[in-house]
């Protein structure tokens, strides 16, 4: 009984420089990284002192805009989608017509009004190289061809020409060739007051700053991995493959947040999971080659809880389901990289070799 209470009060006192030392290697082994983040929001605000200090409208797009030329393109017109549809254009012209959208809202009291408010949530000081660095650079390990963009924030009220679910997609994480805009706007809490009207109370959610980093690298993930459309007459198997190596993909950029947070689920929702994880097993599997999505689409689809259950279940029953089934997969092949497992095809295959059955 001595030696094996010495040798747990040895296992106790190493365990802090044990955690030291797991967080030194992985830090020796990621690439560097001095991720530049530029704030729109505040350049927007700056801006407007600068016209009421005098500048011209074309001396503050100059001084304010113009580095960012791209990026603000693809904010104006989140519909075209072709990187190249503006190559054709003199500069001068978009930076003209760039300025006569942009110098107007550093005018507009009721856009300053949002920047002032996104500026209370997120304040010019506020690090969000602590929240993207580490991520990216686990990135750029996974991915040798990832170039970490240069961060740029702005925001955005909503349109109301379109639904709550568009503005969200198009303005909380984009990208461009050279840029990564984050909208923060769909950051700055459920009750911050410029979010999409009539946004549902599970969606509104997940406008909270804890979720940054979790939609910006699922946005990446999502640009890499292969195309999955209903077009393509998808089983409930593909989706629930799809979407689950996109989570065990936040798995790796991500291991220190939270489960529920990866998957958007409360803490109770993802509890729930675990504890009826046979029961979902069970239920799922007979639809796991079904292609009419009529027939799964409850599993599948957003939604505050899954239909014909309990309004204390988890929403998106597949998905979760997937993610226990890839990292299954995962656990038995290690050597397959995040590169490989993004383009697999045959997801039927990962079911057969994961052996996953709770």
């Amino acid at each position: 009984m001595g030696i094996k209470k010495t040798i747990l009060r040895w296992m106790l006192m190493l365990a802090p420089a044990l955690a030291l030392w797991a967080c030194k290697s992985e830090e020796d082994e990621l690439p560097t990284l001095d991720l530049k983040v530029e704030r729109g929001e505040w350049a927007l605000k700056q801006a407007a002192a600068d016209l009421k200090a005098g500048l011209s409208p074309q001396e503050v797009y100059q001084n304010r805009f113009a580095p960012y030329r791209d990026m603000y393109i693809r904010w104006f017109y989140p519909e075209v989608w072709d990187p190249t549809a503006f190559d054709t254009l003199p500069p001068q012209s978009i930076d003209d017509e760039l300025t006569q959208m942009l110098i107007p809202l550093a005018q507009d009291e009721h856009w300053m009004k949002l920047v002032d408010s996104t500026l209370a949530v997120f304040p010019p000081n506020y690090d969000f190289k602590a929240a993207l660095e580490k991520p990216f650079r686990r990135a750029m390990k996974h991915f040798p061809d990832f170039v970490a963009p240069t961060v740029l924030t702005f925001s955005f009220p909503p349109d109301p020409q379109f639904p709550p679910e568009y503005a969200v997609s198009t303005q909380q994480a984009f990208w461009t060739k050279n840029y990564l805009g984050i909208g923060l706007n769909c950051f700055a809490g459920p009750k911050f007051p410029f979010r999409p009207a009539q946004t549902p109370t599970y969606i509104a959610a997940r406008f909270e700053a804890k979720y940054l980093p979790v939609t910006v690298m699922k946005s990446l993930v999502g640009r890499r991995q292969r195309k999955l459309t209903p077009a393509q007459n998808p089983k409930l198997l593909d989706w629930m493959i799809h979407f689950g190596i996109q989570n065990y993909c936040l798995d790796v950029f991500l291991p220190d947040t939270p489960d529920s947070l990866k998957i958007y689920y409360s803490g109770a929702q993802l509890k729930w999971c675990q504890e009826f994880v046979r029961e979902i097993y069970h239920d799922l599997a007979p639809l796991f080659y079904e292609q009419n999505p009529l027939k799964y689409q409850k599993f599948i689809n957003e939604s505050p809880y899954t239909s014909g259950l309990a309004q204390e279940s988890a929403p998106r029953l597949g998905e979760y389901m997937g993610w226990q089934i890839v990292r299954a997969y995962m656990k038995k092949r290690p050597e397959t990289t995040l590169e490989q497992l993004l383009n697999t095809e045959d997801y039927s295959t990962i079911l057969k070799d994961s052996g996953y059955k709770p």
